[in-house]
């Protein structure tokens, strides 16, 4: 196990280029000097280096910084930009003895299609003839409008049809006077249930977590920190999905490579999927291992304890003694 090796030993493992992210883990956890050379390591999963990140000095700082940030160190190198040839023409070197643009003199109507442009000499007579008969139809056709107005009027006939062309045809259903305006109806506001968030919330987080607890956690010994479940009485308390939720963004906090975990994907938990369990993401190579480090936080034997995430049966959870 890790905890067994002396320095020197952890050393040459984190020189070796194919020790595990789960033993780098257990080395960082008892070798703080060894911390660069852990940053480094091409095995250091995004997990452990945020970690290092948060507990490590400005040069470890920098180190997990760099490798979890690599959007921009993958970009490839753009090539020079070709310098420009110093011969080009000059934007005035334009010939001067272009033709003007037209000779026509200023609002000079032309003739479309024809040879040579004419120039209007007046209005034709049949053209005045046209317009004379085009007039005379309006005044007839006006007479007419308001003589059939006066009449209905007069003789309590119906009210004249409107022939105004911007009134929308009005169809069965509609009211008289109907606003035909096409504004957007406002959107439904729907209130989000704080409970059914916080809920997704947990989902989500351990669906973040699986790969984390199955490839980094699972047979190894770590500490459990929470286990709470909707309903569950604690200290007075009835727990609610917010109450959970918050509990945990707190032990992330304290302790960043937490994870949450589902215990009805593993037989060492016995609990039902309605539950949980927040553990510490902490490797230890023996239960007391584990629960000499909850004794360091000052956590108790309520809220701490070793525990192995395993698929097998037996023994897997060690309170203090």
């Amino acid at each position: 196990m890790t905890d067994e090796l002396d320095l020197a030993q952890a050393s040459e493992a984190v020189a070796d280029q194919t020790t595990r992210g789960a033993a780098l883990q257990d080395i960082a956890a008892r070798y703080p000097d060894l911390w660069p050379m852990i940053a480094q390591h091409p095995n250091a999963y995004p997990k452990l280096l945020r970690w290092l990140s948060e507990v490590g000095d400005e040069n470890v700082k920098g180190i997990a910084l760099a490798r979890l940030d690599t959007s921009t160190s993958q970009l490839p190198d753009l090539p020079p930009v070709p310098d420009m040839p110093a011969d080009l023409p000059a934007v005035t070197d334009m010939p001067q003895d272009l033709p003007p643009v037209s000779d026509a003199p200023p609002n000079r109507p032309w003739h479309i299609g024809s040879a040579q442009p004419t120039r209007h000499t007046g209005m034709s007579t049949a053209m005045k003839l046209v317009i004379g008969f085009v007039a005379l139809a309006v005044l007839l056709g006006a007479g007419i409008t308001v003589f059939v107005l006066v009449s209905n009027n007069l003789n309590g006939g119906p009210p004249p049809i409107s022939t105004n062309v911007w009134t929308q045809p009005a169809t069965d259903n509609a009211e008289p006077n109907q606003d035909y305006s096409t504004q957007p109806e406002p959107e439904p506001t729907t209130d989000v249930d704080p409970e059914m968030e916080a809920q997704r919330q947990l989902k989500a987080q351990i669906d973040s977590d699986a790969d984390f607890v199955a490839y980094q956690l699972q047979d190894q010994w770590t500490t459990q920190l929470s286990a709470k479940k909707y309903g569950v009485k604690w200290e007075g308390h009835s727990w609610t999905y917010q109450d959970i939720w918050n509990e945990f963004l707190q032990l992330q906090a304290r302790y960043p490579m937490a994870a949450m975990v589902q215990p009805s994907q593993y037989a060492s938990f016995n609990l039902g999927p309605e539950w949980y369990v927040t553990v510490s993401g902490l490797t230890f190579s023996s239960p007391d291992a584990a629960l000499n480090w909850c004794s360091s936080q000052g956590l108790s034997d309520g809220y701490c304890f070793a525990l192995r995430i395993t698929n097998t049966h037996g023994t897997n959870s060690k309170h203090k003694r």
